[in-house]
């Protein structure tokens, strides 16, 4: 065993120092490079280097150029973590208010569940009568980072482009809890959410749409399959950029291998750690039987142009067709992995805005407004 004492245990804080600068730069040289490769504005690659913060391991992953490595060392992945518990909306405006939840006594929440409430800043005129739909929201991470704290930004988007309240949902993250535990407590998280949505949000839950982002988008599709004919249920589904598959050898994973944010290498790591399997629709909801997925709600789904994920939506939507679900798809141009709802990026909010209005026609409410008119 190599103590502290060893000289290849010590470390030179002078070497280290330059590294970390050399490291820096080169980082923030790959940001520009990959900016330039997709054709970013100079506001969305400042975004970008925001965005996945100044650290060298946050820039890393977030480009997709060393995230494995991160993935793969705890200490930087707690890091990671740490970093996102604490994230902050970059440059916006105010576009919902938060507004705490208490729980009723008579449904405690779940154990580990977090949550966090956002109400639209344009919302207008009376309270409907049974009240509102609510949109129960997963957040991304590739199953192993992430949280509500990191998806409030994302959050305030979602509520001010659809005009909707927004319930964000937390659950327990691999490799400390692969499969089944994040799966159990997202089940459990939205059949507390819908028992709570009238007393604590003022929602409707035969009006409740479920959605998340990537790995959430993965366990909201799941979580609807588990949940199948029960009562009460989503109503509609939003999956933005959603895993619904193990990692394979399709043209988009071969085509957008790495430098498109989200590589190969990273999804395979993500599948790994979480403990996916391939046969099973709790993790893989394309696996599900056309008989399971005939009992899916409404569903929209939403992908960039340029990521490894958008064959596998392409595919899910075509066997939700095939099995007679109403099904919405849009790719969003020129977009890569996570663009939908992050304000800087070209077509992002208009991907927003389209789903928002294919999800209030689907629960037959008034077309959304972004100005709340």
């Amino acid at each position: 065993a190599r103590g502290a004492s060893s000289p290849r245990g010590r470390r030179c804080p002078r070497l280290c120092g330059i590294c970390g600068g050399l490291a820096g730069i080169l980082a923030a040289a790959a940001a520009v490079l990959v900016g330039l490769f997709l054709r970013f504005t100079p506001s969305e690659l400042s975004f970008v280097e925001r965005l996945v913060g100044a650290s060298t391991e946050g820039l890393y992953y977030g480009l997709g150029g060393d995230g494995a490595r991160t993935l793969r060392n705890p200490v930087a992945l707690e890091r990671l973590r740490a970093s996102q518990a604490v994230a902050r909306p970059v440059d916006m405006p105010v576009m919902a208010h938060e507004v705490p939840v208490t729980p009723s006594a008579s449904t405690p929440p779940p154990p580990h569940l977090d949550w966090r409430f956002f109400l639209p800043a344009n919302a207008t005129g009376a309270a409907r009568p049974g009240g509102a739909p609510v949109l129960l929201w997963f957040h991304g991470g590739g199953f192993v980072c992430g949280a509500p704290e990191y998806e409030a930004s994302w959050a305030r988007v979602l509520a001010h482009e659809s005009g909707l309240p927004v319930l964000t949902l937390g659950y327990r993250l691999a490799p400390e809890h692969p499969f089944p535990t994040p799966f159990e407590d997202a089940v459990a998280a939205v059949r507390w959410a819908l028992a709570q949505l009238p007393s604590c949000c003022g929602g409707d839950p035969s009006l409740a749409i479920l959605g998340g982002t990537s790995a959430g988008g993965n366990l909201a599709a799941a979580v609807a399959l588990e949940l199948g004919s029960e009562e009460p249920r989503p109503a509609a589904l939003l999956l933005a950029h959603p895993v619904l598959r193990e990692p394979r050898d399709s043209p988009s994973y071969r085509k957008y291998a790495r430098g498109y944010l989200l590589t190969d290498e990273l999804m395979r790591d993500f599948w790994g750690m979480y403990g996916g399997r391939s046969d099973d629709r709790r993790t893989a909801p394309l696996a599900a039987t056309a008989e399971e997925l005939a009992r899916s709600p409404p569903t929209v789904l939403v992908a960039g142009e340029h990521e490894v994920l958008v064959d596998e939506m392409d595919e899910y939507c075509a066997k939700l067709r095939g099995a007679g679900v109403r099904t919405w798809c849009h790719t969003i141009p020129g977009s890569i992995h996570a663009a939908f709802g992050r304000t800087p990026f070209t077509g992002a909010l208009d991907g927003v805005r389209a789903a928002a209005t294919e999800l209030h026609a689907v629960l037959g409410l008034r077309p959304a407004s972004p100005t709340g008119e």
